[in-house]
């Protein structure tokens, strides 16, 4: 039977043989990252410890088939692994991230040899298995999480009657899209200009419950356009006001958002302040 030189001999049979702190498995995490997994919790509490798992050079790795360059451990990551993580199949195991100086061969064979200095967190010393063959994989790619593009979003309300929407679970229901877009330009129809004190430019200067004349309607017209213009999803607008003889007031806002989507719809005022649908 042969063991591992250069500071790794055994001395004849494994000393620690028999003992509960052995190396359970080796896996690759990474192109320079090695996860050690031992039985029970390891002593990691100084890098420099001869008997801690923290200690970079208490691990040797070596080619088991194959060719390539020699792998260094430089360090050892300070958080020490516990179940359940990756690689980890039982309760009281510990894993230890060993860096390494170069990317393993993707594929090729590797052998992890553990020091026989290194004890266990109650003081035990380790035994066989002291060492693990694990096989090189590379660092998966980042990929950056597709988000759902969030739009404008409102609470929904009808902007004729009034009152929240509740939709099947009970909960307020919420406006996008071109129902919310809808929803916003009439609220600038039924909002008196500088009513909400943060939007000083919201609004119109005409009470749309009125009766106006002329140029007052070709000032409502304009206005109402320019204001809608200016809505973050709208690509295009156009109004048209008009008043009957027996004053009622029928204002149609027509739009394009800058999905490609049309809204046309048409309100009716009564001289009362009424609105006809």
């Amino acid at each position: 039977m042969s063991y591992p030189t250069a500071g790794f001999e055994r001395a004849g049979a494994p000393t620690g043989a028999g003992s509960g702190f052995v190396v359970q498995r080796a896996l690759a995490i990474g192109g320079q990252l090695l996860r050690v997994v031992f039985s029970v919790e390891p002593r990691h509490s100084s890098t420099a410890g001869l008997d801690d798992a923290r200690n970079a050079a208490n691990y040797q790795v070596t080619i088991v088939t194959g060719t390539g360059h020699a792998l260094h451990s430089v360090a050892v990551k300070p958080i020490i692994v516990t179940y359940p993580a990756y690689g980890l199949f039982a309760a009281g195991e510990c894993g230890c991230d060993l860096q390494l100086d170069r990317n393993m061969v993707v594929g090729m064979s590797y052998q992890v040899t553990v020091s026989p200095a290194v004890k266990s967190f109650d003081g035990e010393a380790i035994g066989t298995p002291y060492s693990a063959t694990f096989v090189g994989a590379a660092r998966p790619p980042a990929a950056r999480k597709l988000r759902r593009k969030i739009g404008l979003v409102d609470l929904a309300s009808d902007p004729f009657t009034g009152g929240p929407i509740i939709d099947s679970s009970g909960d307020w229901a919420s406006h996008e899209g071109l129902d919310g877009t809808q929803k916003r330009v009439w609220r600038i129809a039924f909002t008196g200009l500088g009513k909400f004190i943060w939007l000083p430019n919201f609004g119109l200067k005409y009470d749309i419950k009125k009766p106006a004349t002329l140029s007052i309607l070709t000032g409502l017209r304009t206005d109402m356009r320019q204001q809608m213009a200016q809505q973050p999803d709208i690509v295009a607008s156009e109004t048209s006001a008009s008043m009957n003889q027996l004053g009622y007031l029928a204002l149609t806002l027509k739009g394009r958002t800058k999905t490609g989507e049309a809204f046309d719809s048409t309100a009716k005022f009564g001289p009362n302040g009424d609105i006809v649908l």
